[in-house]
């Protein structure tokens, strides 16, 4: 089971879990990370966190045998992947692409 986090600030991330051939085994989400947070994964002997939110969620979930994979999902290794994809003609048709927002936006004033 590979369990992607993403960091979305305070206690929260984006979380996916996948299989190891990554389908995904249930939706993407928005997530407060606690004790009860994927706790129907966490359970299970074979499971790898990844991704920029792992290293908090390791604190916030209480999981004794917490196996954390270091993430490339930065820019540098983005411009990789592009650059990859550009050379062998692999392009997406973005024209109907409409982004998934997991979470409402709340927008606060700033302090003057």
């Amino acid at each position: 089971i590979i369990i992607a986090l993403i960091d979305a600030r305070r206690d929260e991330v984006y979380a996916g879990v996948y299989d190891k051939a990554l389908n995904p085994l249930q939706p993407e989400q928005a997530l407060i990370l606690g004790p009860n947070a994927l706790l129907p994964w966490r359970e299970r002997s074979n499971v790898v966190y990844t991704g920029n939110g792992a290293p908090k969620a390791k604190n916030l979930l209480g999981v004794k045998d917490f196996f954390l994979v270091p993430s490339k999902n930065g820019i540098l290794n983005m411009a990789e992947i592009a650059t990859n994809k550009f050379g062998n003609r692999d392009f997406a048709d973005l024209v109907y692409h409409e982004p998934i927002y997991l979470k409402d936006f709340h927008h606060t004033a700033k302090d003057k």
